[in-house]
């Protein structure tokens, strides 16, 4: 290829590099009551970023347009319960479990951080949403903040090369 070809676009203000979707989210209030053995989604009501508008209601969704692969991290920090020490965190693509994670703390008074990555192939409409469950004997909450976040981004287009 050549560069000086590259190069003149990139002086009349072309992006030669492809920008997929991405977002990043956080739980600015909790999700509360938490039942043991019960996936419950998290809430991530502010958005830090999201250019391309794909992230609503806690979930993100494929635009029309970039069907490819994806990257996702998410964490939940779970309150202090005195009570029990474990907890879940998943990733559900269509509304069906992708992966999960799994925290165990020996002193049950602190409050826990589970988290998440996953590299996913989508097609365009599909969805990714982020549930925690409790593995213990109580419900429990999640702590509002930063610490209980969800983001993602498109590293590759579908059908791209290299």
């Amino acid at each position: 290829k050549d560069i000086n070809a590259q190069l003149d676009l990139v002086s009349a203000g072309f992006d030669l590099l492809p920008r997929g979707a991405c977002f990043s989210a956080y739980g600015s209030a909790a999700t509360t009551g938490i039942a043991t053995a019960v996936d419950t989604k998290i809430n991530f009501a502010t958005e830090l970023y999201d250019p391309d508008g794909v992230f609503a209601a806690s979930r993100f969704t494929v635009p029309a347009n970039a069907p490819g692969y994806y990257s996702f991290m998410a964490q939940i920090e779970w309150a202090a319960k005195a009570s029990d020490s474990a907890c879940d965190i998943a990733l559900y693509k269509n509304g069906a479990l992708l992966v999960r994670g799994f925290t165990v703390t020996t002193d049950a008074a602190l409050s826990l951080r589970c988290a998440i990555a996953q590299d996913v192939l989508l097609a365009a409409a599909d969805y990714i949403e982020v549930y925690g469950r409790r593995t213990g004997t109580t419900t429990r909450d999640t702590v509002a903040g930063v610490n209980t976040y969800f983001c993602g981004h498109q590293f590759r287009a579908n059908g791209a090369q290299g």
